[in-house]
């Protein structure tokens, strides 16, 4: 009896076990993200990834003439779909596109869209505790093109 008791809890326990384990290994994305130098400022901020969804917002202001303003920003969302990790972006008011996970470790993950027109790729690697690297390419016009933002974790406002 006993042993038919935790044969039980441990089937239940698989059975009942969260889809949304995988969401759970970008905890590290989770936290307000800045990129900085004398002519703009890159921010990213992402939510814990509780309730099997990360959010996020960026924006990018420049500075102009003793004046800041927004030239771009963009809402995200991570997601896990059939298994694998989704992530949808709409920047500065366009479609969203949806990416694909392509790779996912404890420090890195990939996501791609081949048939999106650019990019095709975005990229997040950990950079220890207090960094983060934001990665997207791809090909435009038959070439390879990308961008790199290197954050670095600011206290939230």
């Amino acid at each position: 009896m006993f042993l038919a008791r935790i044969a039980l809890v441990i089937a239940g326990a698989v059975v009942t076990a969260p889809s949304s384990s995988r969401i759970q290994q970008l905890r590290w994305m989770s936290g307000c993200w800045e990129q900085r130098d004398r002519q703009s400022t890159v921010q990213e901020i992402w939510t814990t990834p509780d309730g099997g969804m990360l959010f996020g917002v960026g924006r990018t202001i420049a500075r102009r003439e003793n004046r800041d303003s927004t030239v771009s920003f963009e809402s995200m969302r991570i997601f896990e779909r059939d298994g694998k990790l989704v992530f949808a972006a709409q920047p500065s008011g366009q479609p969203s596109a949806e990416f694909t996970e392509r790779e996912l470790t404890d420090s890195t993950v990939v996501f791609a869209n081949p048939t999106h027109d650019f990019p095709q790729f975005v990229r997040y690697f950990r950079r220890g505790p207090n960094g983060l690297h934001a990665r997207v390419d791809g090909k435009m016009d038959g070439r390879d093109q990308g961008f790199d933002s290197r954050y670095r974790r600011v206290e939230c406002p």
